[in-house]
């Protein structure tokens, strides 16, 4: 049985609240069987808890049994702090090759601590991936990037309403990669769901909204050109 710790509450912050602003709300555990998920709650203070009860099926579990993965999970957040204090300074694209690379592997330890014991929208593990996706960009690593780009993204639409701009810039930002890769298909899918939230919220004539639009029109172009290189 996966014992896994997860966000139970969704954040959702005005649109002038920056991302770095987000924080977790609150923390549940849950054990997770092929017939049910559990939802595992602790009894008493965080600290001091000796037992955690599932909300569900009432069933008990010792602090023992949790310890490891709540050290785990406990790691992670150490890593990520450590991480994101090396980018309160300065901006992630302002770094030099080096420290950028010792940033991505504190970020990797993190993301593989809180990879095996969050649920994949927690708020934590979005953070790391976030900061990833822009690491590995500023280090032109555009296959990371992508792949963290498209992980972060499941925990924005849980985290974010429907039509809120923080998941369509993430879209955005895939699309991006995506053509960088030579992906059109693939960009052409992730921007026109960026499209269908910015042009709510910011509108058709707005400078993010034509950006996304010229980004469409190239992908479009790269995607007849590959197919007439398959002819």
């Amino acid at each position: 049985m996966q014992v896994v710790v997860s966000d139970d509450s969704a954040v959702v912050p005005d649109n002038k609240v920056p991302l770095d602003a987000v924080a977790p709300q609150s923390v549940a555990v849950s054990a997770r069987t092929s017939e049910r998920i559990c939802k595992y709650r602790m009894l008493g203070e965080y600290e001091s808890a000796a037992k955690y009860q599932c909300s569900k099926c009432s069933v008990l579990r010792d602090r023992q049994e949790m310890s490891a993965p709540l050290q785990r999970r406990s790691d992670g957040i150490d890593l990520l702090e450590q991480a994101s204090s090396r980018v309160k300074r300065v901006a992630i694209a302002s770094l030099e090759s080096r420290a950028l690379k010792e940033l991505c592997a504190i970020l990797l330890q993190a993301h593989e601590q809180l990879s095996s014991v969050v649920d994949p929208h927690c708020s934590h593990l979005r953070r790391v991936q976030d900061l990833l996706a822009q690491a590995y960009t500023a280090l032109s690593d555009w296959s990371q990037s992508a792949r963290f780009c498209a992980e972060s993204i499941i925990g924005f639409e849980v985290a974010y309403p429907p039509a809120h701009p923080l998941p369509a810039l993430q879209l955005l930002m895939l699309g991006k990669l995506q053509l960088h890769l030579d992906q059109p298909s693939q960009a052409m899918e992730s921007l026109r769901r960026s499209e269908s939230i910015l042009k709510l919220t910011h509108g058709d004539t707005h400078e993010l909204y034509l950006q996304l639009r010229n980004l469409l029109d190239q992908a479009l172009a790269e995607q007849q050109q590959q197919l007439l290189r398959q002819r």
